[in-house]
């Protein structure tokens, strides 16, 4: 019996009762109800050539070389530059750099510099 009407707060179910409720809950997709009121910003953003420096002095550099076995294909002094000449999206490179898996035959060596003032 619950203590207060309408509440089960300190009510405990059985086993059987958790199993149906969860057999009665089975392929139902709560519904998300989304905010009818839409952003809608048509200003473009500029970016100056300071803002530019500015950004570019705050962050670190990674120059990464590409190695095939044990001879040097190429260095790169970003890794945008690299991953548009191999032909990657630069996430992979970065996750390459991060764990130390390499998806393909390559051995990247990356030496981070940093720029920061």
């Amino acid at each position: 019996m619950c203590k207060i009407a309408g509440s089960v707060l300190g009510i405990k179910h059985g086993i059987t009762f958790s199993k149906n409720l969860s057999k009665s809950r089975r392929g139902i997709r709560r519904k998300v109800i989304k905010s009818s009121v839409k952003k809608i910003n048509n200003v473009p953003k500029v970016v100056t050539l300071e803002t530019r420096i500015k950004l570019s002095s705050r962050t670190r550099g990674v120059s990464v070389k590409v190695f095939d076995g044990s001879n040097l294909i190429n260095e790169y002094t970003t890794i945008t530059s690299a991953a548009k000449h191999l032909g990657i999206d630069k996430k992979i490179i970065s996750r390459i750099l991060n764990t130390g898996i390499s998806y393909d035959n390559y051995i990247y060596k990356f030496e981070i510099k940093d720029l920061r003032v």
